[in-house]
């Protein structure tokens, strides 16, 4: 995490555990990817205050920060976060990257979105509470597609993400390898995207070419996609490492 990032983050992150604390309410910052995540947790543990994590259901990948008064039992319904559920009229399915920039167009902040679910034709988006009304007033299209946003109350059923398999070799494990590989460019490009904190595994940034990447990896190359790496035990008769991954559509 850039160094800047990280004490804003930092800052944000005291001021609401002493909100709470002060205020006697709960406060919330978010969403956070992974890494931010561990930064929260690290705040919440030096100021021994009561916290949660939620990004609107078990298991999400970005998530609030929830710092809670005495009185307050840290559950999820306290969170300001809502579900939009997008229907595509169009006919081209719809990705996780079409809708995460159409988003991101509106001028919102990225940490305003959590999870995005997409299996081409209908989609759900986690997003703060405040920016409900924004993103239904001004989304009509998609990617050129007609679409139909409503806030989705009802019982949440995640979708099923849709991935496309792919096969490369690769000469190592090394991160500057793997993000050649994936990306389809030189191992220049790729320690340069590393560099300037394009590149996260498992949630995590990544700033060093020479970090070995594992079977079960999911990697997060901004601009480019996401990444999961399923096998890499195979060689190839040259020895190379016969990467199988798959990239989130």
């Amino acid at each position: 995490m850039i160094d800047e990032e990280l004490k804003l983050l930092n800052a944000r992150l005291n001021d609401a555990v002493n909100c709470a604390n002060i205020r006697s309410i709960p406060k919330f910052v978010g969403f956070l990817n992974a890494a931010q995540g561990l930064e929260a947790l690290k705040v919440a543990k030096e100021k021994k205050a009561k916290w949660l994590l939620f990004g609107g259901y078990d298991g999400a990948e970005r998530t609030v920060f929830g710092a809670f008064p005495d009185w307050a039992e840290p559950e999820g319904s306290l969170f300001p976060i809502k579900r939009i559920r997008i229907v595509n009229k169009g006919f081209k399915p719809l990705q996780h990257r079409d809708i995460l920039g159409t988003l991101m167009s509106l001028g919102i902040e990225r940490g305003t979105i959590g999870d995005i679910m997409t299996d081409g034709k209908d989609s759900i988006v986690f997003v703060l509470e405040s920016v409900v009304g924004h993103i239904l007033a001004s989304v009509d299209k998609i990617s050129g597609n007609g679409v139909e946003l409503s806030l989705d109350t009802d019982d949440f059923v995640p979708l099923s993400n849709s991935f496309s398999g792919w096969t490369a070799t690769v000469a190592s494990l090394r991160l500057d390898c793997v993000v050649s590989a994936v990306c389809s460019v030189s191992r220049n490009k790729a320690s340069e995207l590393i560099s300037l904190g394009m590149v996260s595994v498992g949630g995590i940034l990544k700033e060093k070419p020479t970090v070995e990447i594992a079977e079960g990896d999911i990697l997060s190359i901004r601009k480019y996609g996401k990444f999961i790496i399923d096998n890499a035990s195979a060689r190839s008769k040259k020895g190379r490492v016969i990467l199988n991954y798959r990239k989130y559509n």
